[in-house]
């Protein structure tokens, strides 16, 4: 009997590799707390609504652990609190029902969620403002690249070593001190 469902060569090929890794594929994960937790949250929420509460709420998991610091979180404490500030920004006055159903689900302490769902705000507004800051130029080549770094060629020069009496530690000292004299 054949089967329906085949998984493409990407997908064996990572599947090889993580049980070469030791990997536990059967993990559960902050995408799978988020499915759950947002199940009985239904009740509360149109179904469009939720859709995109759950949409939200694994954008800000996703941004979160971009900061290690959110390694360390539990799993269903980092869902509760995307999940809570997801329907802070896309429904407020469904908030406290929904940090009162997450505290419940989750057996969490209410000044543990808040206190964590601040910090996915927090971090997420932090993302944001480094997204939306001009960057003033992108550098468009090795020239560029190298001003950037190391400052423009008319302020760095390099020693001279012409010279045959140019003496070991004389250019160390001017590669120290670069001269800005043109050469």
């Amino acid at each position: 009997m054949k089967s329906l469902f085949h998984l493409s060569p990407v997908q064996e090929k990572e599947k090889h590799i993580a049980k070469k890794l030791n990997w536990n594929l059967n993990a559960v994960t902050i995408a799978n707390f988020i499915d759950e937790l947002s199940r009985p949250l239904a009740l509360y929420f149109e179904t469009s609504l939720i859709r995109k509460v759950v949409t939200h709420s694994l954008t800000l998991a996703n941004v979160s652990l971009l900061n290690h610091q959110f390694m360390k979180v539990p799993p269903s404490l980092l869902a509760s609190a995307c999940l809570c500030d997801a329907v802070k920004h896309l429904a407020p006055h469904l908030h406290s029902k929904c940090v009162e159903e997450l505290t419940t689900l989750a057996r969490l302490e209410q000044d543990v969620l808040l206190q964590h769902e601040e910090s996915v705000g927090y971090m997420v507004q932090l993302k944001l403002q480094a997204l939306e800051s001009p960057h003033t130029s992108t550098p468009a080549g090795l020239e560029d690249i190298e001003s950037q770094e190391f400052g423009s060629p008319a302020h760095f020069s390099f020693p001279d070593t012409s010279s045959t009496n140019c003496s070991q530690q004389q250019i160390q000292n001017q590669l120290q001190y670069p001269s800005h004299e043109p050469a």
